[in-house]
């Protein structure tokens, strides 16, 4: 079985790498994030992800997603988790949200929910769910 990846994944890496290198705070590599960090320092990484477009790897890209492959998000967590990177604050966008979507809660709510997670300014409306 050939488990090497594809060029496409293998750029991805890289670009992953280079975000996390040029992006990445430097004021929130700490010992703890979960207890060295105030709610706005953890949420700035949120900011930043969201500008990047990748807030919410797992969920569709109509509804904010990034529309990664099931190897780019295994990337994307292979190389945050190296980098000692803080994940995205889970209960929200792994929980909450997929929930608002999966049973079709009114498209408003996903699109208030991931505002509110990533204090985004602007998304695109969303379309219905299902």
């Amino acid at each position: 079985m050939d488990l090497s990846l594809s060029p496409d994944d293998d750029a991805f890496r890289q670009e992953v790498r280079a975000f996390i290198r040029d992006h990445y705070p430097t004021e929130m590599r700490v010992k703890n994030p979960y207890t060295d960090l105030t709610k706005q320092q953890m949420l700035l990484w949120h900011r930043i992800l969201h500008r990047k477009g990748w807030i919410a790897p797992s969920w569709p890209k109509e509804l904010g997603g990034t529309g990664q492959s099931i190897t780019q998000r295994y990337i994307w967590e292979q190389k945050t988790a190296a980098a000692d990177t803080l994940p995205p604050l889970p209960f929200g966008l792994t929980m909450v949200g997929p929930v608002i979507y999966t049973y079709e809660l009114p498209p408003s709510a996903t699109v208030s929910y991931l505002r509110c997670c990533a204090s985004a300014p602007r998304l695109p409306p969303a379309p219905r769910c299902r």
